[in-house]
Parts: C-alpha cells; structure tokens; sequence
C-alpha cells in the first residue's frame, strides 16, 4: 500500500510550496497549476499511481515518463528507479517542471527532462489544447486547434537511442488519446524489451477526434453527449444509446490497441485486478489505467 499519501504535510513558502511525501520534501512552483499540487498534498489525486510505481519501478533500473506534466510521477518514481527520465512536450508545462526541477536538484540527481514529442516517426509534429496550455490536457489529437503549436517529434526507438536508455524497465504514459496512434508504432521495441507500461488511455477523446471528422454524424454524436443536450431536452434514451454506442466502440479500438500486447504475462487494471474482456469492457466508460507487465502485481513469499 502507499501510506505516504495519508502523511502528507503542505505549507506555503515565500519561494513556493512545500511538500512532504513520507520522509520526502518537495519544493513545487504555486503558479497556475497551484491547484493540483494543493489537492496532490491532500492525499486526494490518484493514489492508486503511487502504489503503482512502488511496486513496479526497478531500482536497478531506468523509469521513462511518457507526458510527465509538471512532475508530480517523475519526483515520486525517481525515488524508486537508477534513472528517471521525464518527457514533455507542452511547452508551458515544461517551463513549470523544469522550474520544479530546478528547485529540488538535490533530491532529483537522477532526474532528465526534455520538452520533446514521442511521435510515429521522428520530425515536426502539432500538437494543442481546446482548455488552457499547461493543464496537462495537450495531445496530438488537437494540432489544429486554435491554441497549437509545433513540436520536436522522436520515434520511440530514436527516443531510447537521443537519451542513452538502454536498460528501461518501467513507463509511464499518459497522452490525452495520442496512445492510440502511438503504441502501434512502439510495439516492435516494447515486445523485444518488456518493460512494464503504465498506461492511461482516453479512448472517447481519441474516437471523438476522429468522428469530428466525419461532420454531421460527429455533430449529432457530439451534442448527444454534451451538457447542451440536457439543456435541449434531447430524450434520455438518445443519450443512454450514445453513450452506449461510444462504450462499445471504445471498448472494441481499446481491445485492437492492446491485443499486440497480450503476449506479456499479465493485464492488470489501475487496482490490482486481472484485466478480462469483461473487466475492459466495465471501465470503457471514459479515462482508464492499466497495468502492462511480466512482474505479479501480488508480491510472493520471497518478496519478489
């Protein structure tokens, strides 16, 4: 378990925010993103995440940090792995976490970053937000929205060659819907490896994106689901079979995502659960986590 959360002591510096995870201080720039690490330090943001990289993180080894925001997984994981390397591509993020950086140094030796985009092929890639940049919600699903902006796109291969990872063991990921366009192309290099992946897939914003594409099916889908619909008074059985329609298809594009992957040993959910075609098909409703990896999540007697 992961009673750190529960002992987490936050105080307002001159210079930023303490905080305390167990034995564990941070000092965390309170800009825009003061919010998150003010709910972060209440114990309240996704405990089941640091339960994860405990568990999983190789101390022998390196952690790569696939969408690292401003570092809230990169500062816990590096406590656990040899090497820590964070990667980011929204530039106002980045300028957040290379400040939290650089205010924790000491305590983050092991720690690189680099405001770069993983991509299905190494070159210029856009990527954008339809909120505010820096909230942790920039995809390449959204390079033509109005706030957009170009990127240093790297390969994952090319990625693991440009920063010397040769020996990664765990990944997280969390891209906002880009991992449907993304895995495919990793896959030739995560079979060969096996490290495990923690992944937070978004497949109704990666479906939507694409329906958006498609006009007037995609309006009619897209007010269905919308606040506005209740507004209107669109009937709740229009809505119920939206919603429907989309968890299936999010439960099928998730299953053709994952099935290259199955060759590991276990499938696991963001609690510890084996992942069955049942249990996919439950927590197909919006934003999920999964667990990817050849290590039991349940610890044998040796400790292993």
């Amino acid at each position: 378990m992961f009673p750190a959360l529960a002992e987490q002591i936050g105080q307002q510096m001159d210079d930023g925010l303490r905080i305390r995870i167990g034995a564990h201080d941070f000092v965390v720039a309170c800009k825009a993103n003061a919010w998150f690490w003010r709910r972060f330090e209440k114990g309240a943001w996704e405990p089941e995440t640091f339960v994860i990289l405990e568990r999983f993180i190789d101390p022998s080894r390196s952690y790569l940090d696939i969408g690292c925001w401003i570092g809230p997984t990169l500062f816990y994981g590096c406590q656990f792995a040899r090497v820590a390397c964070g990667v980011e591509a929204d530039p106002y993020a980045y300028a957040e976490l290379s400040e939290n950086v650089a205010r924790n140094h000491s305590r983050l030796h092991n720690v690189t970053i680099h405001n770069i985009c993983l991509a299905k092929s190494t070159g210029s890639v856009r990527l954008g937000t339809r909120s505010r940049p820096g909230d942790s919600m920039s995809s390449i699903l959204f390079g033509d929205a109005p706030q957009s902006w170009t990127a240093h796109g790297l390969h994952f291969a090319d990625l693991l060659e440009r920063f010397q990872i040769s020996d990664c063991a765990f990944i997280k990921m969390d891209i906002e819907g880009g991992e449907y366009t993304l895995i495919p192309a990793m896959v030739p290099r995560l079979l060969a490896t096996r490290p495990t992946l923690y992944l937070s897939l978004h497949p109704r914003l990666f479906l939507l994106s694409k329906l958006e594409r498609n006009g007037r099916l995609a309006r009619g889908l897209s007010d269905l689901t919308s606040r506005k619909a209740k507004r209107r008074r669109h009937s709740t059985l229009a809505r119920g079979a939206t919603h429907a329609v989309l968890k299936v298809f999010a439960f099928l594009t998730t299953c053709c995502l994952l099935a290259p992957l199955r060759q590991y040993t276990y499938l696991y959910d963001a609690t510890g659960r084996r992942l069955t075609y049942r249990r996919l098909f439950a927590i197909s409703n919006g934003t999920m986590a999964i667990v990817i990896t050849d290590i039991s999540w349940h610890k044998d007697s040796s400790g292993n």
